[in-house]
């Protein structure tokens, strides 16, 4: 039995509810993160530590971890570039052992 033109997909709403689960996941870690600095500010006057200097200690830390997230990723691509060699060396040798095959 054909759907009627005007209904959508199974397909189609999986994708959106994907994109709104998104939308919700990206809105809740930027409120969270909003959230987690101000307390850290308003922590800092509590203990009479300047909100200046509390700044630059999150700034501080915000380096840090985006240095970190840099590494990883430095790692990541380097076992990527590993991955594609060795497939090269191994297609080059395959390759090799066939056309010594063909020729005997």
């Amino acid at each position: 039995m054909p759907r009627p033109p005007h209904t959508r997909s199974q397909a189609a709403d999986r994708i959106a509810n994907q994109r709104a689960a998104n939308i919700r996941l990206v809105r809740t870690v930027i409120l969270g993160t909003i959230a987690v600095t101000v307390a850290i500010v308003w922590l800092g006057d509590q203990y009479g530590i300047a909100r200046e200097e509390t700044l630059q200690y999150l700034g501080a830390t915000l380096l840090f971890v985006v240095g970190l997230a840099g590494l990883g990723f430095l790692g990541f691509l380097t076992m990527l570039l590993v991955r594609r060699l060795r497939q090269r060396r191994d297609d080059a040798a395959l390759s090799a052992d066939r056309e010594k095959s063909d020729q005997s």
